[in-house]
């Protein structure tokens, strides 16, 4: 009987102490990191969907510069006076694709607009000399925006939020990405695959799973961004010879991570940030948390051993008395 008493007060505090544990390591890694699901296809080492074309699932859909023509407000396709649409919401629940332009090489300026459908918001295919500028795109279910074998195209001052992928740059040259804010994206921020010669310069990330990535990638510079609360801040997968410089930012798991590279040129990335006084605060209370469990758990084991001690102690106490008095019955019946 004692012996199972001292069984289920053992076993009471091993539950006790792994409830403690879980609690405490909740409370430190519960981050706002989201993970990669189900459903997707190989490309290269990563799983992403692949782009189906349009069938009238656009709300704007444009093939050719003509058509380009024909949807602009103003300019007339040069470097210098861009075909301009502006200020538009393209927004839908029911349709595949925000805005798909294909095939076209003179000059657009796409400002101001705001776009929500259900897959993609912009989708560029085999285009050039493209600027998308101060635009809000989200909750998409694959990608905010994909440019693919295009060339030299901007994404500048734009917010990219709520989608599962934030922006896909796959075969592409000479792409701009700058002073953006990418941030709770499903997956990826920024995501290049097989690009060359493309600028990733002063964007603010937060909260994707992946910062920045990229797969098969050459040639490119990744420069004065911050990344915050990334399980992968920067990260690198066959990609030679890019420029990582200047990069900075805080709670990411992981900062850069490189896979089957060579020859990239690293420098002033992640300098030790000064921890502010929230910082500080909040490090002081965890670490009162884990002083309380700790002596909790002490607590509670001392008080266990001791009552096992006790226990056993007082009961070699009372069988000795007892043995004692059987003894001198004993005694006493054989005197007689």
């Amino acid at each position: 009987m004692l012996s199972d008493e001292m069984d289920k007060s053992l076993k009471l505090m091993v539950i006790l102490i792994i409830s403690i544990a879980s609690f405490s390591l909740t409370l430190l890694y519960e981050l706002p990191y989201k993970f990669q699901k189900e459903g997707y296809i190989s490309v290269g080492s990563e799983a992403i969907q692949k782009i189906s074309f349009p069938n009238n699932s656009s709300l704007l859909y444009i093939n050719g510069n003509t058509q380009l023509e024909e949807y602009s407000i103003s300019g007339n396709g040069t470097i210098e006076n861009p075909f301009l649409i502006s200020d538009d919401l393209f927004e839908s629940v029911n349709t595949t694709y925000g805005v798909y332009i294909e095939n076209t090489n003179k000059s657009l300026l796409l400002l101001n607009c705001s776009i929500s459908a259900v897959d993609y918001g912009i989708v560029l295919s085999n285009v050039s000399h493209i600027i998308i500028e101060e635009c809000s795109i989200y909750d998409h279910n694959e990608y905010g925006i994909v440019i693919s074998d295009s060339k030299n195209a901007i994404i500048t001052d734009s917010d990219i939020h709520n989608n599962d992928n934030g922006i896909k740059i796959q075969g592409c040259t000479d792409i701009i990405l700058e002073k953006n804010f990418i941030s709770l994206n499903y997956l990826h921020g920024y995501f290049l695959i097989n690009s060359s010669f493309c600028d990733i310069i002063n964007n603010r990330l937060f909260s994707n799973q992946y910062g920045i990535r990229t797969e098969y990638s050459n040639y490119n510079n990744i420069i004065g961004n911050n990344l915050e609360y990334h399980e992968n801040a920067i990260y690198l997968s066959h990609s030679n010879s890019n420029i990582i410089m200047n990069n900075n930012g805080a709670d990411n798991i992981n900062e850069i991570i490189e896979y089957n590279c060579q020859n990239n040129l690293f420098e002033n990335n992640f300098p030790q940030q000064e921890i502010d006084n929230t910082t500080a605060k909040i490090d002081v209370t965890i670490l009162i948390i884990y002083a309380i469990s700790f002596f909790l758990i002490a607590y509670i084991i001392m008080n266990v051993y001791r009552y096992k001690k006790l226990s056993k102690s007082s009961y070699l106490k009372i069988k000795c008395v007892y043995d004692i008095y059987n003894i001198n019955n004993k005694n006493r019946r054989e005197i007689k």
